[in-house]
C-alpha cells in the first residue's frame, strides 16, 4: 500500500507547483491589467535579450579568436627566433 501512495506523490506535488505558478502568473497579469505593475511581456530588457545575447556571443568569439591569433604569433615567433 505504501508503494502506491509514493508513486502518486510526485505527480500531486507537480500539480500543486503548476497550480501555484499559474496563480502567480494570473496575479501578475491582473496587476498589469489594472496598471498596478508593469506588464512582464512588454519590459524592454526581455525584448532586447536576443540582441544582447548575440552581441555577447560575438564579443566572446572575437576575444577568443584574438587571443588565439596573438598566442600563435608569439609562440611561432619565439620558436623561429630560437631556431635561427
Amino acid at each position: 500500500m505504501t508503494q502506491t501512495s509514493n508513486i502518486n506523490e510526485p505527480v500531486s506535488r507537480d500539480n500543486i507547483r503548476m497550480d501555484c505558478m499559474q496563480a502567480a502568473l494570473n496575479f501578475e497579469r491582473d496587476m498589469a491589467h489594472r496598471s498596478a505593475a508593469p506588464d512582464v511581456d512588454r519590459l524592454p530588457h526581455i525584448r532586447a535579450r536576443p540582441v544582447f545575447e548575440l552581441i555577447g556571443a560575438a564579443l566572446l568569439a572575437l576575444g577568443i579568436a584574438g587571443m588565439s591569433l596573438l598566442g600563435n604569433f608569439l609562440v611561432f615567433n619565439e620558436i623561429l627566433h630560437w631556431a635561427f
